[in-house]
């Protein structure tokens, strides 16, 4: 059965005032339908410009320079701009990092959710109320008649992030992108923000990405992890097994930097020295001058992604 995404060597640049920014380089990816795919990696690494990729929606001055997305067996990179249009909220859908400014505050939130339901769905605006109150109260929105005619400030961030959710699967999308979708929201809500997503996956059969730096979600939630460091994929596996025995020192100096990891009252660890500029082009391995483990060959050439084990693929010369 083919995968229901599948990115092959994905590269995206930022043409900037003094040079080129690497954010994505050579990217590989497949997502299955019903599953739970965590992307992670540090602030920076490339997360979100990744998710944009795949919808096509990477700003200026950044481009998409090479690779293939196919969805559905359909590349996403040769679609006109009127498919893709078809395609961004209906098939594919998105939840982005912050709803503040993700949703529009001079629009109510009916009008909101209704645009894509008929834009999509072909419903009439009766219809799309409608649908916009029980796709409200899906999300566990208290009121939702009441809360249509609310405008965005009018909500807590719980609140608009579960109004961020409720149009994003408005459509029935086979991919739901979210985009830390708990980030800034306190730890209650995150979990119920969560238990959702994954209730909606299992109810609907989609399949989810979700990008985030928070190694507890992903070890609840995911059931694939791939790692995201400068760029690259430096490991990816069953999350089970990557968490319980990470094959990359990089992978190794995150699980080993998490609190429950060190001794009560030790400080806590951390992975030293500085992300490399993504500006740089890189000889070697983006990890090299901060890997315990470095060899001479780290800092001449760019190790390959290679599968190890059944479904684990490393990015590392150690493992030759």
């Amino acid at each position: 059965m083919p995968n229901l995404l599948s990115i092959k060597g994905l590269t995206t640049r930022f043409r900037v005032p003094d040079g080129i920014v690497r954010a994505v380089n050579d990217i590989d990816l497949v997502l299955d339908a019903g599953e739970t795919l965590a992307l992670v990696g540090e602030s920076g690494c490339g997360k979100s410009v990744t998710a944009l990729s795949i919808l096509r929606l990477v700003p200026p001055p950044g481009e998409i320079t090479g690779g293939t997305i196919l969805f559905e067996g359909e590349d996403l990179l040769k679609a006109s701009a009127e498919e893709m249009r078809h395609i961004r909220g209906n098939r594919i859908s998105m939840v982005f990092q912050e709803p503040m400014t993700s949703l529009n505050p001079v629009f109510r939130i009916g009008n909101q959710i209704a645009e894509g339901l008929m834009l999509h769905r072909g419903l009439s605006r009766a219809e799309a109320r409608e649908e916009a109150v029980r796709l409200l109260a899906q999300v566990g929105i208290p009121s939702p008649v009441e809360r249509l005619g609310d405008y965005p400030h009018q909500l807590s961030g719980g609140m608009r992030q579960r109004v961020m959710i409720a149009m994003a699967l408005a459509c029935r999308p086979r991919i739901l992108i979210a985009d830390e979708p708990t980030t800034a929201l306190d730890v209650t809500i995150q979990a119920q923000i969560l238990e959702l997503l994954d209730r909606l996956r299992e109810e609907s059969g989609m399949a989810l990405l979700l990008i985030t730096h928070d190694l507890g979600v992903v070890a609840e939630r995911a059931d694939r992890t791939m790692v995201m460091y400068a760029g690259r994929i430096v490991e990816e596996g069953p999350t089970e097994r990557l968490l319980a025995a990470p094959l990359h020192p990089y992978t190794e100096g995150l699980l080993s930097s998490l609190p429950q990891r060190s001794e009560p009252g030790a400080p806590l660890r951390t992975v030293p020295g500085q992300v490399p500029g993504l500006r740089e082009d890189l000889p070697g391995c983006g990890f090299c001058d901060r890997c315990p483990d470095r060899r001479w060959e780290c800092s001449r050439e760019t190790p390959h992604l290679k599968e190890i084990e059944p479904d684990r693929r490393v990015r590392c010369w150690k493992y030759r």
